[in-house]
């Protein structure tokens, strides 16, 4: 999901994976941080909730902030970039998302945590372009998938080991530990790259509101709006209040809960290969589909299931909900030129993780804290599905075609 084509501007490497490894796995260690600062709350809320005495509707709140300040910047990182370095960007971005962790941990109250996780959202934004656009910078362009997919590893690691941390620690950190020891992490690591990193040592050139215009007026770019919205709602956003869900709503202990989540995101590791496998061979657009129509049912599967097949329910809930993302950048790339691919991710992903990360987790917990939690799940399983009915035959076709 967080994955970002080369940008533009970046000037391409000569490097081989082999020689430029140490800054790939630093890079790859600061995206891992970065991405688990972000749903570190996800599997910790029942505790947040019971320390602060907030509802289901209160830590929604929580959510929808990261994804404010995320939203914000990933939309201002293009202007951002154009004033100083890629490389002092990352440094930048990795030291605010550790000052902004330890903020929450040291908070006492509902909206001065709210208020550190907007600065969280803020400065992790930051991060993906400058890093993507560094690593482009030191390897050879035939090299730029396998640097990408490692890059990707990390925030599907994320995703596997927070629970699993969470369930670990438990009886020995406070949740206040275990977030201000992300920060910490977080904050070692962008010192370490700032003394120790290469690379990114170059600005980007900034975009012009002209751009933006011509992508919006561009239908085909609204479709993926929704699409990526729905889909990173029903993927990151779940994965924020799945928790709640299963202890709350269905019952699961929070051992075999935190053990659940874990090995649904194991199975999902590999899903976004297998969905670029078969759009190669059937097709970009029926393959989407396909995928929109699976992931849109077995969500809404989750919310009917009986307690016998609610761990298979969750495990391909999971597993669905990541396949999207490879083909909705590949549809990016189809419709728009070389020049302006990085200009369409802008214009496209803050508004999905605004909806995705902030308004659907909002939404879920706020029906969840009415006692329907299910029919929230239901609900978001029944949008993903109607969102086949936006592809229809002349949805998507390119109107750019490189020569």
């Amino acid at each position: 999901m967080d994955h970002l084509p080369p940008q533009p501007h970046s000037v391409p490497g000569t490097g081989s994976l082999r020689s430029q490894s140490t800054v790939i796995s630093q890079a790859s260690t600061i995206f891992f941080l970065n991405m688990l600062a972000r749903i570190a709350l996800g599997p910790l809320l029942p505790d947040v909730e019971g320390e602060l005495h907030i509802g289901h509707a209160e830590a929604g709140l929580f959510f929808l902030s990261i994804s404010a300040g995320y939203t914000l910047s990933l939309m201002a990182a293009g202007f951002f970039s154009t004033r100083i370095n890629h490389r002092s960007v990352i440094v930048i971005s990795a030291l605010g998302v550790g000052f902004s962790m330890i903020g929450v941990s040291l908070s006492g109250q509902s909206w001065s945590i709210r208020l550190s996780l907007f600065f969280l959202g803020l400065t992790s934004g930051l991060y993906l372009p400058s890093g993507v656009a560094t690593l482009t910078s030191l390897v050879n362009p035939k090299d730029w998938g396998k640097v990408l997919s490692i890059h990707q590893l990390s925030p599907n690691l994320a995703y596997f080991l927070a629970p699993l941390l969470v369930e670990l620690t438990a009886g020995r950190l406070e949740w206040r530990d275990l977030l201000g020891l992300y920060g910490l992490f977080s904050l070692i690591m962008g010192l370490f790259f700032l003394f120790k990193g290469r690379g990114g040592e170059f600005k980007s050139e900034p975009p012009t509101p002209a751009m933006f215009r011509v992508l919006y007026s561009n239908p085909n770019i609204w479709i993926l709006i929704i699409l990526f919205s729905l889909a990173i709602g029903s993927n990151q956003g779940l994965f924020g209040m799945m928790t709640l869900y299963l202890i709350d709503s269905r019952g699961l202990d929070p051992t075999r809960t935190n053990h659940l989540i874990a090995i649904s995101r194991i199975a999902a590791l590999t899903m976004p290969l297998l969905g670029g496998w078969m759009a190669d061979r059937i097709g970009l657009r029926p393959v989407m589909k396909t995928l929109i129509i699976l992931s849109g049912s077995i969500t809404l599967g989750l919310s009917l299931s009986p307690p016998s097949l609610l761990a298979p329910a969750v495990i391909l809930q999971a597993m669905a909900g990541v396949c999207f993302f490879p083909l909705g950048f590949a549809a990016l790339s189809e419709l728009t030129p070389p020049n302006a691919r990085n200009l369409a991710v802008s214009a496209t992903i803050p508004i999905g993780f605004l909806i995705g990360t902030g308004l659907i987790p909002a939404g879920v917990g706020w029906l969840g804290e009415m006692g329907h939690f299910d029919l929230a799940i239901g609900l978001l399983g029944s949008l993903t599905l109607m969102g086949f009915l936006l592809l229809g035959k002349k949805a998507l076709k390119p109107a750019v075609r490189e020569n």
